[in-house]
C-alpha cells in the first residue's frame, strides 16, 4: 500500500523480562509494570513518548495516572498525559519546556480496580541535541533519486553511516513504509541496502515516494534522513503542446552559498506537478541519464520557479572548482488526462556553470540557514550542525554570553562540534528544529486517531492549517473522525496550494488501516468509497519539510449511493456476453468491485469498430478501462496500457480497431485495481479508416 498511517517519531527499547506477580491476599493478582530501562533522554520542544506495558493475570483494563517532581506541571496548557493503547499497554507523552532542563522523576501509577502499583520513570531533559557523537549518513548522497521506469522496474539505494565513537548503529526505516520497501543489512554494522519495485497501482497513484531512514547508535543519538524517490514514467507522442521552459543559467562564480537556479515554466493547459531539476557534478556526454543525477523539486516564488543546488565546493579548499551540469524537466496532462507531454530544457545536452571555493572565507548565512560547513555561517564561531530533523543548519555562538541568544532560541547546555572541529555552545531554536512559526487551526490537537475531532458531516470546512510536526519538520498529521450509521457512498476532497506544501489524503478504518488514498502532486486530493456502518477516519498528512499549508476539506455523503449491479448482469464472461448492434447506446450501467462486463458485437472483415465509454472520474478508484478480444474470446487485441485506446487513467475512454476477418468480437469493461463506477457505452461500425490494428 502507499503509506502506513502512523508516524511514531521516537522508538523506545524496553527490557524484555517478566516481573513475577504476587497475590494481594484477596484472590486478585495486582498489576505489574514492566521496567522502563534506566534514564530516558528528552529534548526541549520535542515530544517524548514512553511505552507502558502492564502484566496482570486477572485483568486487561487499567486506570493510569502520573505524578512529577516538577512544580505546577499539571496546570500547564499541555501537561503530560497517558493514552491507553489496548490491553495492557499505554503511552506516556510529554513535550518538555525550556525550564524543564535537567533530570526529573515521574511516578507512573496503574490500577486494576483493586490494587494500585507505581513505577518510577526518570527523564533527563536536554536543551538541544548535541551533534558531536551523532551518526552521520554518508550514503545516499543528496536528497533523492530517480527510478526511470523506461529503463528499470526496481531501484536499489546504498546506505552507509559513519559514527567513530560507536561499535555499531541500527539502521531502520520509519513510517510511512510503503508496500514493497525492503532494507537488507548484509554489508556490515554501518551499511544497509534499500530495495523497492513499485507496483502498478503505486506507479499510477503518485510520482514521488519518501524513504525515511534513521540511524541509532544505541547510546541515545538518532540521526534521520529523508530521501525522495521520483518515478519517471515513459511517455509517448500525442497531440497538443508541451510545456515551455526558459532557464536563467547561473554564471561562473566564487561562493560558499548554495546556488539558486531560476526558471519560468508555462503550459497552455497546466502542469501536472512542479518541475524537477536534475543535476550532477560528473562529466556528461550527450543526453544525460537522469537516473544517475540528483533530483530537486522546484518551488514557486509567485512569479516563477526556483531550485537551490547545494554548493559542491563548500567542503573543499580555497581555489577548488567544480562544474555543475543540470537539466529542467516538466510535464503536463492534456486531453482530460489521456495525453502526457514532457518538456526538457535544454532539448539536448545539459546546462553548465562552474563554482569556485573563494580565497577569502565569506560566511554570513544567518541562524537556521541550511549549510554543509562552518565557513558558510555568520561568525567565526557560528557552527554548522545537525539538528532534530537530520539536516545541518547554521547556529549562533553563545559560549561567552549564554544570555545573548535571540528570542525563540536557547544556549545549549553542552557544546556542539562544528565541521572544522571547533567545539562551542550554540543558540538553538526550541525543539532543535529550524522552522518558521505556524499557527495551527482550531481543531488541534487532532494529531492521532485517538484524538481525532468529529468531521463535519457534509459540505466544506475552511480555516484548516497543516503545520510542521513538533517531532520533525514534516507535516503535523490532522485526523478527523467520520461516523457512518448506514451503508453510504462517501466523497472526501481537500484543496490547497502546492506552493505552501504538498498534502496527502488517506481514508482509514477504526484501527488506522488504510482503505483509500490520494497522493498526487496537484492542488486537489480526493477519494470516493462505499462504507459500511462504523467509525472511519480521514487523515491529512504532508511529507514536505517546513510545510505551512492552509487547506479546505469537503465531504459529501450519499446514503444508499454505493455500487449496485445493473440490469444486464450477470454478463461477467464471454459465454454471458450481452449482444450489441451497430450504433447501439447502452446507459445506466455499472462496474462494482472486481466486476467485469462483457459485450459481443459482430464485425465484418476490414471494418472498423469504434467504442465510446463515458463516465465521471473524481477519484483514483473510479477508473474504468476496456479491452477488445478476438472471436476466440482469449486473445486480447488491445492489451494494457494505451491511454489513447481504452486504458487511460482519467474520465471517459475511446477504443478504435480495424478487424482482419469477419466474426463475433468481445469487449470487456473492468475497473482498474478494483475501481467502481457507473457508465454508458456506444458501439459503431464503419468502413476502414486509418486505425491501429
Amino acid at each position: 500500500m502507499r503509506r502506513a498511517s502512523f508516524r511514531l517519531g521516537v522508538i523506545f527499547f524496553m527490557a524484555l523480562f517478566y516481573v513475577a506477580s504476587c497475590d494481594d491476599g484477596g484472590g486478585n493478582s495486582p498489576p505489574q509494570i514492566m521496567d522502563f530501562g534506566g534514564t530516558r533522554t528528552a529534548y526541549v520542544g520535542v515530544e517524548f513518548i514512553q511505552e507502558i506495558v502492564v502484566v496482570d493475570s486477572d485483568d486487561t483494563s487499567f486506570n493510569y495516572s502520573w505524578s512529577s517532581d516538577i512544580a505546577g506541571i499539571s496546570d500547564r496548557e499541555h501537561p503530560p498525559e497517558i493514552r491507553p493503547a489496548g490491553a495492557g499497554k499505554a503511552y506516556f507523552q510529554w513535550t518538555p519546556m525550556a525550564q524543564d532542563v535537567g533530570e526529573h522523576t515521574f511516578e507512573i501509577a496503574v490500577s486494576d480496580g483493586h490494587t494500585t502499583v507505581t513505577q518510577p520513570l526518570t527523564v533527563d531533559v536536554r536543551a538541544t541535541m548535541s551533534s558531536s557523537s551523532d551518526p552521520v549518513f554518508v550514503k545516499p548522497l543528496g536528497s533523492g533519486a530517480v527510478l526511470d521506469l523506461s529503463q528499470a522496474s526496481c531501484i536499489d539505494v546504498e546506505i552507509e553511516v559513519e559514527d567513530p565513537d560507536s561499535q555499531a548503529v541500527d539502521i531502520y526505516m520509519e513510517e510511512p513504509i510503503e508496500e514493497g520497501y525492503q532494507l537488507q543489512h548484509d554489508g556490515g554494522e554501518f551499511e544497509a541496502l534499500f530495495s523497492w519495485c513499485p507496483t502498478a497501482r503505486q506507479i499510477d497513484a503518485a510520482d514521488r515516494y519518501v524513504l525515511n531512514l534513521a540511524a541509532d547508535d544505541r547510546d541515545g543519538h538518532v540521526t534521520r534522513k529523508r530521501f525522495v524517490i521520483i518515478l519517471r514514467r515513459e511517455v509517448s507522442e500525442c497531440p497538443g503542446n508541451p510545456p515551455v521552459i526558459n532557464v536563467n543559467v547561473p554564471s561562473t562564480q566564487e561562493t560558499l552559498s548554495d546556488i539558486r537556479v531560476d526558471f519560468d515554466c508555462t503550459d497552455d493547459v497546466g502542469l501536472s506537478g512542479p518541475p524537477i531539476l536534475y543535476y550532477t557534478t560528473s562529466q556528461v556526454s550527450g543526453d544525460p541519464d537522469v537516473s544517475s543525477m540528483i533530483p530537486l523539486t522546484a518551488q514557486s516564488d509567485g512569479s516563477g520557479y526556483y531550485v537551490m543546488i547545494p554548493n559542491p565546493v563548500a567542503e573543499g579548499q580555497a581555489g577548488d572548482s567544480t562544474t555543475v551540469n543540470f537539466i529542467v524537466e516538466a510535464e503536463d496532462t492534456d486531453n482530460e488526462g489521456t495525453c502526457v507531454h514532457r518538456a526538457v530544457a535544454p532539448e539536448t545536452g545539459v546546462y553548465s556553470f562552474t563554482v569556485t571555493h573563494p580565497e577569502e572565507v565569506q560566511g554570513g548565512q544567518p541562524l537556521c540557514s541550511l549549510c554543509v560547513v562552518d565557513a558558510q555561517c555568520g561568525g567565526s564561531n557560528d557552527l554548522c550542525v545537525y539538528l532534530a530533523d537530520g539536516s545541518k543548519y547554521c547556529l549562533k555562538d553563545c559560549e561567552d554570553s549564554p544570555d545573548s541568544c535571540p528570542e525563540g532560541t536557547t544556549c545549549s547546555q553542552e557544546p556542539f562540534q562544528g565541521t572544522d572541529g571547533t567545539s562551542r555552545r550554540q543558540c538553538v531554536p526550541a525543539g532543535a528544529r529550524c522552522v518558521e512559526e505556524c499557527e495551527d487551526d482550531s481543531y488541534e490537537e487532532n494529531d492521532s486517531l485517538s484524538s481525532a475531532d468529529p468531521l463535519v458531516p457534509d459540505g466544506t470546512t475552511t480555516g484548516l492549517m497543516m503545520c510542521p510536526s513538533t517531532q520533525n519538520s514534516y507535516g503535523d498529521q490532522d485526523w478527523f473522525r467520520l461516523p457512518i450509521s448506514e451503508t453510504t457512498l462517501v466523497y472526501v476532497e481537500i484543496n490547497f496550494s502546492q506552493a505552501d506544501g504538498d498534502l496527502d489524503l488517506i481514508l482509514t478504518d477504526n484501527q488506522g488501516s488504510e482503505i483509500a488514498y490520494s497522493l498526487s502532486v496537484s492542488d486537489t486530493e480526493a477519494v470516493m468509497e462505499c462504507l459500511d456502518p462504523g467509525d472511519y477516519y480521514v487523515l491529512i498528512d504532508s511529507l514536505d519539510t517546513g510545510v505551512h499549508a492552509p487547506y479546505t476539506l469537503y465531504v459529501e455523503k450519499e446514503v444508499g449511493g454505493c455500487c449496485n449491479n445493473d440490469d444486464l448482469e450477470s454478463n461477467d464472461s464471454t459465454s454471458q456476453a450481452v449482444p450489441v448492434q451497430n450504433q447501439e447506446l447502452l446507459e445506466d450501467l455499472s462496474i462494482c468491485e472486481n466486476d467485469e462486463d462483457w459485450f459481443a458485437v459482430d464485425v465484418g472483415a476490414n471494418k472498423t469498430l469504434h467504442v465510446s465509454m463515458l463516465f465521471d472520474q473524481n477519484a483514483s478508484n473510479q477508473d474504468l478501462d476496456m479491452y477488445l478480444y478476438a472471436p476466440d474470446g482469449k486473445t486480447n487485441l488491445t492489451p494494457c496500457c494505451d491511454p489513447s485506446n481504452g486504458q487511460s487513467s482519467t474520465s471517459d475512454e475511446e477504443l478504435t480497431y480495424t478487424v482482419d476477418s469477419t466474426g463475433t468480437y468481445f469487449l470487456k469493461v473492468e475497473g482498474y485495481s478494483g475501481s467502481v463506477n457507473t457508465y454508458m457505452i456506444y458501439f459503431e461500425i464503419t468502413d476502414p479508416s486509418p486505425a491501429n490494428k
